[in-house]
């Protein structure tokens, strides 16, 4: 089935298997990312202290986590 077909039954199904490899990161490139996105939320100061603060606190937990795994 392609996406074609997927779409006029109105289920959308994709094979992944046509995205190829250039279109997967690293983990280690997608919880950088992740980290950066965080950031970003954390400085938008359009949000609630408390949100930010927990945006800021999940990227601590994870950078923690990452440098243990990377050591």
């Amino acid at each position: 089935m392609d996406l074609i077909d997927a779409e006029e039954s109105g289920a959308l199904v994709i094979d992944v298997r046509s995205f190829g490899p250039e279109r997967f990161s690293s983990r280690e490139l997608s919880r950088l990312e992740f980290g950066a996105r965080l950031l970003d939320l954390a400085d938008d100061h359009m949000l609630p202290i408390l949100d930010r603060c927990k945006f800021v606190a999940i990227f601590a937990d994870m950078i923690d986590e990452f440098s243990r795994c990377a050591s």
